[in-house]
């Protein structure tokens, strides 16, 4: 695989397994809407797309959009959420490497950055990220570039050929388009088989 310098990082579903933990944060806002049908499926969904998109999604009223999401990131941050994500197996071990090798890394998550340093706190992670940035720091949730961009403007990276973003999402990948850097899309469980770029199964082939 292509190496690069600098590698950017979606973290849910991407460095750490946040499927389930979820399940419950998208279900306690969506109730404090009034909804209170939503599946597992909707939630694995959910997770790879923005608050906006997830209350869109299920036609949110505008006037709801306030509770909604005072209740997710409320959600988000209690100490059984926080304590409910794991990291994937390979994910220290190849963080790691990578720092060895002198490759620069980063978050750029669609969750919040504080959520993110939580996590990493709960587990007593350092995964030698330069910066984490989260939807709290951008405007435009992916497939915008916003969070791939603030990440590289933070880290005063000018040459976009030496970035890579490696999400779990399209979206992930469509951010990393836009933004005009490589990407890399995690397929653990074989969900874009016709995928049309770099698709990986493990985060052990970054190494490769």
């Amino acid at each position: 695989m292509t190496q690069f310098s600098v590698y950017l990082f979606d973290f849910d579903g991407t460095l750490f397994d946040t499927k389930i933990s979820l399940r419950k944060v998208y279900r306690d806002s969506f109730a404090a809407v009034g909804i209170f049908d939503i599946t597992d499926e909707e939630c694995a969904e959910f997770m790879h797309h923005s608050l906006l998109q997830t209350m869109q999604m299920r036609n949110i009223e505008p006037k709801d959009y306030q509770t909604f999401s005072d209740v997710c990131i409320r959600s988000l941050d209690e100490p059984e959420t926080v304590a409910a994500n794991i990291p994937f197996p390979e994910t220290i071990e190849v963080l790691s490497k990578l720092r060895k090798q002198g490759k620069r890394l980063a978050a750029a998550s669609g969750n919040t950055s504080k959520h993110i340093h939580l996590v990493l706190d709960h587990h007593q992670l350092d995964f030698g990220f330069e910066t984490v940035v989260g939807s709290d720091m951008f405007r435009h949730g992916k497939p915008a570039p916003d969070c791939v961009l603030t990440c590289l403007e933070k880290m005063s990276v000018d040459d976009k050929s030496s970035v890579v973003y490696v999400g779990d999402s399209l979206n992930d990948v469509g951010a990393a388009r836009a933004a005009g850097v490589a990407a890399v899309l995690v397929d653990r469980e074989n969900e874009y088989p016709d995928f049309d770029g770099t698709r990986i199964s493990s985060l052990e082939e970054l190494l490769c």
